[in-house]
């Protein structure tokens, strides 16, 4: 409990202070110099959850993320954390996210600088044409885009329907897909104060290429992702 405190304490302030010190970037031309500041803040936030949180993240896959070019990142989403470690490994990376987060004043403006791609998590053409539209602009510039098939924060031990839009993505713009698998969500339960300390794997998966069918697609990348992320589960549980 000691550690979950004071892991809490310093993240939260270190956020505050990150967020104040990257505001003036917004006035600035370009994304670049906010990007690199976003990436320092999530390596000190995993330096905090290991040093006071007691919590080791670690990758393994990282042969299976291509070199350059776009490509999409579809990962299962168990933890806050989760989308963090990922912004800190992949450079450049544009992470789609709920448009709720885009009202905040200071951190809706950050990731619209950023050029996050911000979309309706219901579902629907209208929010599918959204999508499509928003991430065009952002492969253009050849970035990876990280993208949660399950639309939301799922339990560990729970399963959830993928959404189509990670094909929609896939099939549009022609795509490898690296599947992304997690046990992290033991280490930091969704929305839980309180923390647990040891090992957490983050693991990149081989990819999978362009020119399969959405029922092959979509079995193919929920299997792949839960059936690794339930071994990762199992192999931290002893």
């Amino acid at each position: 409990m000691i550690r979950s405190i004071l892991f809490n304490i310093s993240f939260y302030l270190f956020t505050l202070i990150s967020a104040i010190c990257l505001a003036p970037f917004l006035f600035l031309p370009g994304r670049k110099l906010l990007l690199k500041g976003a990436r320092g803040w999530a390596k000190g936030s995993l330096f905090l959850l290991r040093w006071f949180g007691g919590i080791k993240i670690e990758f393994e896959g990282l042969d299976h993320l291509p070199k350059q070019g776009s490509y999409l990142i579809a990962a299962k989403h168990q933890s806050e954390v989760d989308g963090i470690a990922i912004l800190a490994l992949v450079p450049d990376v544009a992470t789609i996210a709920m448009q709720e987060l885009g009202r905040y004043p200071v951190i809706g403006r950050l990731m619209k600088k950023m050029r996050m791609i911000l979309v309706d998590s219901d579902g629907g053409a209208k929010s599918q044409n959204s999508l499509t539209l928003r991430a065009s602009s952002v492969l253009e510039d050849e970035r990876p885009v990280l993208i949660y098939p399950e639309g939301r924060l799922v339990p560990v031990g729970e399963a959830s329907k993928y959404k189509a839009g990670i094909y929609h993505l896939y099939d549009d713009f022609s795509l490898p897909v690296i599947p992304v698998a997690t046990n992290v969500g033991l280490r930091w339960p969704q929305r839980n104060f309180f923390k647990n300390p040891g090992h957490a794997t983050i693991e990149f998966l081989p990819p999978i290429m362009p020119g399969l069918e959405k029922q092959d697609f979509m079995q193919r990348l929920q299997n792949t992702i839960e059936d690794q992320s339930n071994q990762l589960v199992q192999l931290a549980k002893g």
